[in-house]
């Protein structure tokens, strides 16, 4: 009798989407993010403007990403992320041809406003509403951690290739890179964008208790947007939020410039960044395991302490300069506290109801600290000609940060009270805390 051969089993189509966000991330998110440093002082340069002027440029698409996501949120839960998502794409690849052939600083500025805006339908914003959906609160930390890890592996990654392509022929061609870039992810995009698991027949996974059925919809539980954002709570929350990301991004933005001034060339500077991005990598998959087992808010406090941490070492550079080595991996373990921790905050203090909503205000909370903070700090420097008086104010940042979101999620149990006594909201199961 011929023995059965059981049938394989398949991989859970949710951790596809991990595999493309992970992509996207690395190909997209790390280009038009984490690396914009390297553009910095070549942008300088080529049109004769200050650092300032420069990192202005920089910072445009924060400013058009942070006004974009006040109702990008409403855009994806109401129409075809997957649409929306190809779309996008295919004008980004449009976008960065643009910046390659600019012939002034104001078209660098316009394509910056423009690819901030673009930026929102592809990146955190839409993959941070598949993982939600797909995956449960036992493992969504972990999901999300991963998908994230594709910006640090990206920027290790391509760092040092647009470094050389820069140094070789020009920033421009760095540009035209980026937009191929773009484009190769439009058929991967096709593939794999799916709103919910139902919706492939499937059930979500890793609920603390497995009641989901597939092709039936979990009950939608959370605090409808226009509560959430009456509250106290949501407040607190996004001015924690607004500081993360504002001293974030201030790194990302002149990092590679106070490394340069330290030194360093272009090539060793983008040497540090990919190391960097091994910590970034670390911190990203580290972090997502202690929000999934301690809780979000000390995942918080140990990102946050990392790069705080990080920023502290910086100031003896000038003295010991083999300190870069290991001040650019906690630097870059501390680079994942926004992207990792704000969507999963988002969910665990408002829920899943209106949560692409909630969650394009608090990405505008991050993208209006990438704005002014960096902002600040390039003013800094060309008042002072240090960097060092604005590390010292990131640093307080960060704890004012991780103190703010401590007190949002003590404030939720009353939150909570208050919208279930009005009957405007089913209530949330507990994060852990």
């Amino acid at each position: 009798m011929q023995k059965q051969i059981p049938p394989k089993k398949k991989l859970y189509f949710g951790w596809w989407i991990v595999v493309v966000g992970f992509l996207i991330m690395g190909l997209n998110y790390a280009p038009s993010h984490t690396m914009l440093g390297l553009f910095l002082k070549p942008l300088a340069e080529e049109f004769a403007v200050t650092r300032t002027a420069s990192a202005v440029i920089a910072i445009i698409g924060s400013v058009s990403g942070m006004v974009t996501s006040l109702f990008a949120g409403r855009l994806l839960a109401r129409y075809s992320l997957k649409k929306m998502a190809v779309i996008a794409l295919g004008l980004q690849t449009l976008n960065y041809v643009g910046y390659a052939l600019a012939g002034s600083i104001a078209v660098i500025a316009v394509t910056g406003f423009i690819g901030g805006i673009l930026n929102m339908f592809v990146t955190t914003l839409p993959i941070s509403v598949l993982i939600n959906n797909w995956f449960g609160s036992k493992i969504r930390g972990r999901a999300w951690g991963i998908t994230m890890v594709g910006s640090g592996v990206g920027s290790m990654v391509l760092s040092p290739v647009v470094g050389v392509i820069i140094e070789n022929w020009g920033w421009r061609f760095g540009y035209g890179f980026f937009g191929l870039l773009s484009v190769a992810l439009i058929p991967l995009v096709l593939l794999t964008f799916v709103r919910h698991p139902q919706d492939k027949g499937l059930a979500i996974i890793g609920e603390p208790t497995a009641t989901t059925q597939a092709h039936k919809k979990p009950a939608i539980t959370g605090i409808p947007a226009k509560n959430a954002l009456r509250s106290g709570m949501f407040w607190v929350l996004t001015i924690a939020v607004v500081l993360l990301g504002g001293s974030i991004h201030s790194w990302s933005v002149n990092g590679s410039a106070y490394l340069s001034d330290q030194g360093f060339d272009t090539i060793q500077v983008s040497f540090l960044l990919s190391i960097s991005s091994v910590g970034l990598i670390i911190g990203k998959v580290l972090l997502g395991t202690i929000c999934d087992k301690k809780g979000t808010k000390y995942g918080v406090l140990f990102s946050g302490g990392i790069f705080a941490l990080g920023l502290f070492m910086s100031f003896f550079l000038g003295s010991l300069p083999w300190l870069a080595y290991p001040l650019v991996v906690l630097l870059g373990i501390g680079l994942a506290t926004s992207t990792v921790t704000v969507p999963l905050m988002t969910r665990d203090l408002f829920g899943i109801r209106e949560y692409s909503v909630i969650a394009g205000f608090t990405e505008s909370g991050l993208k209006l600290g990438g704005a002014l903070v960096p902002l600040g700090v390039s003013l800094v420097y060309d008042f002072s000609g240090s960097y060092k008086p604005a590390w010292v104010t990131i640093i307080a940042f960060c704890v004012a940060a991780i103190t703010l979101v401590f007190t949002a999620y003590k404030m939720r149990p009353k939150a909570m009270e208050k919208y279930e006594a009005a009957e405007h909201t089913i209530g949330v199961p507990a994060p852990s805390v």
